[in-house]
């Protein structure tokens, strides 16, 4: 997606040098979603050229697939790609090599699902009405827990962690483990794995479960060996850090998607790792390459199907001090607003960071474009009412 996106956006501003296009995977670029969405229904992959109208092949670009770039180097204000087929020498590098699914040691046998290959792997192994165990009770997780219940699959989800979603929501994921059962879907708390084969998990306690097929669904890691040695600033984590333009720490060099961390004035660090900074980032990411105005930065975005549920997550939970229930989750709709606590904040009013809401997609809408700006002072009580629109809990400017 995210260099689908930026070739797209290149051809569109007005570009008309020469575009290297380089990818590990054969495939033409296709949409990820689908893949665990809609495991079963959808059998052929999404391509983005349909999806989202980024075509690669109508740019007029030398398009380099099935081929993995392995090193770069910056060499007197040129830089210099080498893949597993050739040196390339070019003026400038946008990096969109996105992440690749975690498989921990003595993980082996179990299968991954981040590739269109990874997806026809899973749903050869997982036949309707087999068995499925699941190692991780995150976003990816839980919409494989759905689609495979929903072909009668018997499926239990394993989370090494006390809740579901906790790398996102935190405490509040614990909401979401009724779910789970509703669905039909067996979930194990605490029960770190210690080591998988194609067919069984193995728990830290000594258990041992298993199913016809064994998903580790545990999260990615950016793919940015190749940038290593170039010296580029990144986190610990290897995510290259980029600013409000996606422009790296070194010449010419920008980089968008799964494999950056922005340092954000406005919405503070956002990491990389889903679909909507892909779609986003490559905009201001050629606006900067071109000398053109900057977009202005969304807020980070995820929107899930799982467990019978649509949900969606605005913001950034981390960011906040507390957390406050909009609506009850006895109710067929609700949400969870995060705040910041501002002793200059006017009273009765609150800083709001992230929303997650649950089948509301008004809240959805609202949420988008109240925190388009970052945080912003609520009415807090306005905004905790689920009887009321949540655009309206805005709260006036101080005179």
């Amino acid at each position: 997606m995210a260099g689908s996106r930026a070739v797209t956006e290149l051809r569109n501003n007005g570009f008309t040098g020469e575009i290297y296009f380089f990818s590990a995977e054969p495939h033409d670029p296709y949409d990820r979603p689908p893949l665990s969405k809609e495991l079963f229904t959808r059998t052929e992959p999404a391509l983005l050229a349909t999806e989202v109208g980024a075509d690669i092949h109508a740019a007029d670009l030398k398009l380099h697939l099935d081929e993995e770039v392995l090193g770069a180097a910056h060499v007197e204000n040129t830089w210099v790609i080498t893949t597993n087929a050739r040196v390339v020498t070019i003026d400038a590098v946008i990096a969109a090599s996105g992440a690749y699914a975690l498989r921990p040691a003595n993980w082996e046998g179990a299968l991954t699902l981040h590739t269109l290959d990874d997806a026809t792997g899973l749903r050869n192994a997982l036949k309707p009405g087999g068995s499925l165990l699941c190692v991780g009770a995150g976003w990816i997780g839980a919409e494989i827990a759905t689609v495979a219940a929903a072909q009668g699959c018997d499926v239990t989800v394993v989370e090494a962690g006390a809740t579901p979603l906790v790398s996102a929501l935190g405490e509040v994921g614990s909401l979401t483990t009724p779910w789970y059962e509703e669905a039909g879907v067996t979930l194990r708390l605490n029960s770190p794995v210690a080591s998988t084969t194609a067919t069984s998990v193995t728990l830290t306690s000594g258990e041992t479960l298993e199913a016809d097929a064994v998903l580790a669904a545990v999260g990615v890691a950016p793919h940015t060996e190749w940038l290593q040695e170039t010296g580029v600033d990144m986190t610990a984590s290897g995510h290259v850090l980029v600013d409000n333009t996606q422009r790296t720490s070194l010449p010419n060099l920008w980089a968008v998607g799964d494999c950056t961390t922005r340092k954000s004035a406005v919405h503070g660090e956002v990491v990389g790792g889903h679909w909507d900074g892909a779609l986003q980032d490559p905009a201001r990411a050629v606006a900067s390459l071109l000398g053109n105005d900057i977009p202005a930065e969304p807020a980070p975005y995820v929107f899930s199907t799982q467990l019978g549920h649509e949900v969606s997550l605005f913001g950034s939970p981390q960011h906040s001090s507390r957390w406050v229930m909009r609506g009850d989750t006895s109710d067929d709709s609700w949400g969870v607003l995060w705040f910041t606590n501002k002793d200059t904040a006017p009273e009765g009013t609150a800083e709001l960071v992230a929303v997650f809401s649950v089948d509301r997609p008004r809240d959805t809408a609202d949420s988008r474009k109240l925190l388009a700006g970052g945080p912003l002072l609520v009415d807090e009580a306005a905004a905790t009412d689920a009887s009321r629109r949540l655009r309206d809990a805005r709260a006036p400017k101080p005179e």
